[in-house]
């Protein structure tokens, strides 16, 4: 019998056990009415494999283990990254739609202080050359040198004429 069939099977061969025994004891009229194994020696190297195998069968399923988690946690990250860039996005684009909507509020006001005697385009040129005007300063804070196609005459031009106009237009 095999050593792992051996230990499942103590019942079974304790069974096989009171068979014989009550076989020679009939003979001199003994009855045994009990047998049991207690304890099996085995050879020392066996126990050793044993042992040696119960080991590497507890760091297997450890690692398993251990995979799995590891496994799960990159899943729960992509996850979190995931829902975070789609928040992140949706946040980008409620700014976006905001910001349009101001600058159309914007455009509209000028439009309204001109009384219609302005051309919308001048108007958002005017705007952007203020945007521009805005951003100036803060462009050079990171670098040393920076270098921009610089036409002040178009920007200034445009903001220089609309100021003009809505002057013109409030007295």
């Amino acid at each position: 019998m095999e050593l792992d069939k051996l230990f499942e099977s103590r019942q079974e061969i304790n069974d096989k056990l009171q068979v014989v025994m009550d076989e020679a004891g009939n003979k001199w009229g003994v009855k045994v009415t009990r047998v049991e194994i207690q304890d099996i020696d085995i050879p020392k190297d066996v126990e050793d494999a044993m042992r040696k195998q119960m080991t590497a069968e507890r760091e297997r399923r450890a690692m398993v283990l251990q995979a799995s988690g590891e496994r799960e946690a990159a899943i729960a990250r992509a996850q979190g990254e995931k829902e975070s860039a789609i928040l992140v996005a949706e946040g980008d684009k409620t700014a976006s739609i905001l910001r349009a909507e101001g600058e159309r509020e914007a455009i509209n006001q000028i439009m309204l202080a001109a009384e219609g005697k302005i051309d919308p385009q001048l108007v958002v040129g005017y705007l952007m050359g203020l945007e521009y005007l805005n951003t100036l300063p803060n462009i050079a804070k990171e670098g040393d040198r920076v270098f921009l196609p610089y036409e002040s005459s178009s920007v200034l031009g445009a903001v220089g004429t609309l100021q003009q106009l809505l002057s013109t237009n409030q007295k």
